[in-house]
Parts: C-alpha cells; structure tokens; sequence
C-alpha cells in the first residue's frame, strides 16, 4: 500500500499519494550525504524525480522539491502550508538568530519581503556579471600557474565567494584582505 498524506482542501480532506523515495532510513545513510552532499542529493532526484520523499527515521520525513514550480508553490505561493522542523528551528536560531531562515509565519513574511528587492531581475543579472567575471578571472590565474602546481581549492573557494559577496554587496574586493 502506498504511502499517503492527509491534505486539507478548501474545507474537505483529500489523501494524495506521497512522492517516491529511497527505501530505508536516510540516519543510516549519514556518512554518504556528509561526504558528498550534492552529488548524493543530485542521485536521488535523477533516480525519483523533481520532488523525493526522505525518510530520515521512523516517524520523520523529509521532502526535497527542486523544480521551479515546486518550489515556488512551497516558497511563495502557500508557505503557510510548510513548515521547518524544529529540530532545525531550534540549533539554527540559536546559531543565526532570527533571520530569513530560521524563522516562520509573519516574521518570515517580513524578513523575505525585506529581502524581495536583492532578487528582482536587475539585481540578478548584475550578480550573474559579477559572479562571471570572478570565476573568468580565476580561471585564468589557475592557467597562469606552473603546471603540476598544486591548488587549495578549499581557500580557493572560500576568496571567490568572499570576492562574489563583497563585490555583489558593497562594489568593494576585499578577497585580498585574508
């Protein structure tokens, strides 16, 4: 018997279907999702599809939707349908305090209406060029180097994204300073 899911529909109850899913316990699965995190979840989206059922442990269920629409009907469109754990609520409040995402109901709806005019089109495309012509530049200080020299990709990472944010935010490379 497939697995279902009570949703409340203009007054009435509707049972859908929940999405597919691996079988098992993602807890069990832990050192494969900590070693390569995209690659695991990028796996099982090709294997179940844009939106995955992940079990994490008995009487805990995760759900991970990727494609646009999904997304947006989660985000945007009904948000109040959606709610974060606490289990994730809770260390992250206390680690980011009460931000976009660690918060909820109308603190969220102020927060992400604060953060609304960082993601209209102009800004993107702005960001896109910014993002371009730093990975562009990188590039070419990687193919300026020595062959067989060796790279940190770590530290490496961590400048570029520090010289994205900076010059996104603030039209200021501060990469140069750590």
């Amino acid at each position: 018997m497939p697995d279902l899911k009570e949703v409340p529909q203009q007054g009435t109850k509707r049972y859908l279907p929940a999405p597919p899913g691996p079988p098992g316990y993602l807890l069990f699965k832990l050192p494969s999702l900590q070693k390569t995190p995209i690659e695991y979840l990028g796996a099982l989206h090709r294997e179940y599809g844009d939106l995955v059922r992940l079990p994490i442990m008995p009487g805990l269920k995760l759900y991970s939707a990727i494609h646009p629409d999904h997304v947006e009907h989660i985000l945007s469109t009904h948000p109040n349908r959606y709610g974060k754990p606490d289990f994730f609520l809770k260390p992250m409040g206390l680690v980011q305090g009460q931000g976009l995402f660690t918060s909820e109901g109308d603190l969220w709806q102020k927060h992400r209406r604060l953060m609304q005019p960082a993601f209209q089109q102009k800004k993107l495309v702005y960001i896109h060029t910014v993002m371009l012509q730093c990975v562009q530049s990188l590039i070419q200080e990687w193919e300026e180097k020595p062959e067989g020299a060796v790279i940190d990709i770590a530290a490496e990472m961590t400048r570029l994204t520090l010289q994205i944010v900076s010059l996104a935010l603030f039209s200021v490379d501060i990469s140069q300073d750590i």
